[in-house]
């Protein structure tokens, strides 16, 4: 009896077990992964939208979302985006005292793996004035009234 017992087990195992039931996931696709602001005005955020769709067969839910810096931050959606659904990650690059080419990640955790964002980005910016130093007091530009 126990013979027949395991048999009927694994037949049912196979049965609904289905090779689909266990391979059924989120997949994120992105339209793109990098994104090149060029040339940018310092002092200005710079802002994109990767756009994003489900092609996967169960429901996509996104964790978390990491940058690689304080001057980038990302808002993701909070609710599980459906198979065949899109949904949309801004993120934005604060150029504020930046100057120069940069290159900046961005990093979503969600349920099917991690995808990784791309965004590059040359700041121009005024270069920052430099304070000239003076060793000792007696190297300091005078003005006309002092002895």
């Amino acid at each position: 009896m126990r013979p027949t017992l395991l048999i009927l087990t694994l037949i049912a195992c196979a049965v609904f077990m289905s090779p689909t039931t266990l391979k059924a996931q989120a997949v994120m696709t992105f339209d793109t992964t990098h994104h090149d602001f060029g040339k940018v005005k310092a002092g200005k955020k710079a802002v994109h939208v990767y756009k994003f769709k489900n092609t996967g067969d169960r429901d996509l839910v996104i964790r978390e979302v990491k940058t690689t810096c304080g001057c980038t931050v990302a808002e993701f959606p909070r609710k599980p985006i459906a198979p065949g659904k899109k949904g949309k990650i801004v993120v934005a690059f604060d150029t504020k005292e930046k100057n120069g080419p940069y290159v900046k990640g961005v990093n979503v955790h969600h349920n099917g793996g991690v995808s990784n964002l791309i965004v590059y980005i040359e700041v121009l910016g005024e270069p920052l004035q430099e304070e000239m130093e003076y060793p000792e007091e007696e190297d300091k530009p005078r003005h006309r009234h002092d002895p």
